[in-house]
């Protein structure tokens, strides 16, 4: 989980969670001072810093120690258990397990439609509420802290031609309570921006990461 000066939400999500399950629960801390989290088996790393919403994640995943992470937004609350369902449809292969939409048509995607001309629509697992592989996370671009956090990972999959084999839909709406935008709507835009000096747009990331892992 990121958190980012919203710690109310931050606790009613843990709560939601553990009403169902006990699991280690990773808490990437961008705000000044989150204050006491009394809740057993929860970490806390703090960066010190509006890390945002990609890049915590990105190190979340990597602190695991477990071969499944859920990645799961402050904003939520589970309502009903599903994990022991989502994981069932795990394979060997899979990246993720979610609810799967289609990434085109927008005005910040068409605006560099230049840039990946051969993939057309790409299928993205929302990270808000996923079970992600961790063996095959590594594998692919990592997220990054821009407006669309997964947009590197979901392009590096989609020039494997493996999007549609190796991502899995699930009806998580069914099972959960989002709130949508909760930090952005609590704070104004001008705070909850990214203040990571060292985080270039990802146009830029996605430039290096081709030049560095051609296929």
């Amino acid at each position: 989980m990121v958190e980012y000066a919203t710690p109310d939400l931050l606790r009613t999500a843990i709560e939601s969670i553990r009403k169902f399950y006990d699991f280690p629960i990773i808490v990437i801390n961008g705000s000044d001072d989150l204050g006491e989290l009394n809740y057993p088996n929860v970490e806390v790393k703090s960066v010190g810093y509006n890390i945002g919403h990609g890049l915590g994640m990105d190190l979340g995943i990597k602190m695991a120690e477990t071969d499944y992470v859920l990645t799961f937004d402050t904003d939520i609350e589970i309502e009903k258990p599903c994990l022991e369902q989502m994981i069932e449809k795990m394979k060997d292969d899979t990246y993720a397990v979610g609810k799967i939409y289609l990434k085109n048509n927008t005005g910040f995607y068409n605006q560099h439609r230049d840039v990946f001309p051969s993939m057309g629509v790409v299928y993205i697992v929302h990270p808000s509420f996923q079970i992600v592989s961790k063996k095959e996370y590594l594998r692919y671009a990592p997220y990054i802290s821009d407006g669309a956090p997964t947009v590197l990972s979901y392009h590096d999959i989609a020039r494997h031609k493996k999007e549609k084999e190796v991502l899995i839909n699930f009806p998580v709406l069914d099972y959960i309570y989002h709130r949508n935008a909760g930090t952005r709507d609590m704070l104004y835009k001008s705070e909850w921006e990214y203040s990571n000096p060292n985080n270039p747009n990802w146009l830029e990331k996605w430039g290096k990461y081709i030049g560095a892992n051609p296929i």
